[in-house]
């Protein structure tokens, strides 16, 4: 019986995850959580085989926690869940140990292909992800993550350039008409993709690299 913990803060992603695994005999999921604090919790009191962990989450990413679980629960496994397929992102959590990275998009057959090679102890990813990694595996290019090939959508670009403004969290929300949660959902994206730590990395980083057109 492979034992899995969900680790996603959309309900409807888990719900989603939950149906395409009810009937698989060998499977069975155990917990879910909706950030990595919870998620290290539930380690704590469950046997868990493998965590299928998503990368933008509240309270605690999925970035950090699964270097803390690689330093906590070295022999858990980790497939991480993400909507983008950028190097930069692949780069940080394969440094973290994970063994795994899918695209949210995946469908039941390769998700169950997925949990079934790690649990073996293989490596998995997603075909887009092959692809980025060969891609920056290509002749004249080097595994350093400032390396890899990053792609920002037309929104996180409008933040970024009301961040490199000055403007606040709460000024941005206003003067694009969204929430303060997404725009901070949008910066923890980049953040994530840039594999910076805080905002004066991301500022220069995007400077640097020429990355706002």
């Amino acid at each position: 019986m492979i034992n899995i913990l969900i680790a996603e803060d959309h309900q409807m992603m888990v719900d989603g995850i939950k149906a395409m695994l009810a009937n698989e005999p060998a499977i069975r999921v155990v917990a879910e959580a909706s950030n990595g604090i919870e998620a290290l919790s539930l380690l704590e009191k469950n046997d868990i085989d493998i965590v299928l962990l998503d990368i933008n989450m509240p309270v605690l990413d999925g970035v950090e926690t699964s270097k803390k679980i690689k330093a906590l629960y070295p022999m858990v496994k980790v497939i991480a869940l993400s909507m983008y397929d950028e190097g930069a992102l692949i780069y940080s959590m394969l440094k973290n140990g994970v063994k795994g990275y899918i695209l949210k998009n995946i469908g039941k057959e390769r998700l169950l292909e997925a949990i079934q090679t790690v649990y073996d102890g293989e490596n998995y990813f997603s075909d887009h992800v092959k692809d980025t990694l060969m891609t920056s595996m290509q002749p004249g290019k080097t595994k350093s993550s400032s390396e890899f090939m990053v792609k920002l959508t037309r929104r996180e670009k409008e933040i970024i350039n009301l961040i490199i403004d000055e403007y606040t969290t709460a000024e941005i929300a206003e003067k694009l008409f969204i929430s303060e949660k997404t725009v901070e959902t949008h910066r923890k994206h980049v953040l994530q993709k840039l594999n910076v730590r805080n905002t004066a990395g991301l500022v220069r980083t995007v400077i640097q690299k020429g990355l706002l057109d």
